[in-house]
């Protein structure tokens, strides 16, 4: 008898990168988004529930702003980086393609949830975290990215034999704990929710939608 070779089949790929030194841009982005929201750069066109949560306008990236561009330089490169590492193009063919975006930040207060949903006309959405506010610790799950298995019928019938999947065979959700200066990058189709936040202060993220050309 051969040996069995176990080999993840429909993987869904899925990076995070960490900006080094990020305390002191993530304090200079958090003054302009303040400034941003009582200047009234609001998003009102949302299809997304979203409960107590400000949102921008989506061209956040156009704005020529120091610190908004070094953000947008590490982002994006992140995610070329990623495409990079999960398609078959040659170096000459990623140097060809041109990245699109869509860019906006989140201001989160205590509540604050946005709905199961995903994004559609892009490839690749990631998610900067600049501030995640003061946890509570009655609540561990507060502000968690929430991420939903792409096969609906993953746990169709459950039982001793395929239950506590080791990774990267999970089943049902994936969570991530919202971590300032950390990026998280993943497909666009992949469907999400934030958790209710129930902190104090603010959780404050930038998301984005890429797509190529």
């Amino acid at each position: 008898m051969s040996q069995l070779q176990l080999f993840p089949a429909f993987a869904v790929p899925m990076a995070t990168a960490n900006l080094e030194g990020a305390e002191q841009l993530n304090s200079q982005l958090k003054k302009r988004f303040f400034e941003l929201e009582q200047a009234g750069f609001e998003e009102t066109h949302t299809p997304t529930t979203r409960v107590n949560i400000f949102e921008s306008n989506m061209d956040l990236f156009t704005l020529q702003d120091p610190s908004l561009q070094q953000l947008r330089l590490f982002c994006l490169s992140s995610i070329m980086s990623i495409v990079a590492s999960t398609t078959r193009k040659s170096a000459d063919e990623m140097r060809q393609l041109k990245l699109k975006n869509h860019a906006w930040f989140h201001i989160t207060r205590k509540h604050g949830y946005i709905a199961y949903h995903n994004h559609p006309l892009a490839s690749w959405s990631a998610v900067y975290y600049v501030d995640v506010g003061q946890p509570d610790p009655d609540y561990p799950e507060s502000g968690q990215i929430r991420f939903f298995h792409p096969s609906s019928s993953n746990q169709m019938f459950m039982d001793a034999g395929n239950t506590s999947f080791s990774a990267p065979f999970h089943q049902g959700t994936l969570s991530f704990e919202p971590k300032p200066g950390q990026l998280l990058i993943f497909p666009s189709y992949l469907m999400h929710e934030v958790a209710p936040f129930m902190g104090q202060g603010e959780r404050i993220c930038v998301a984005m939608n890429c797509w190529f050309e």
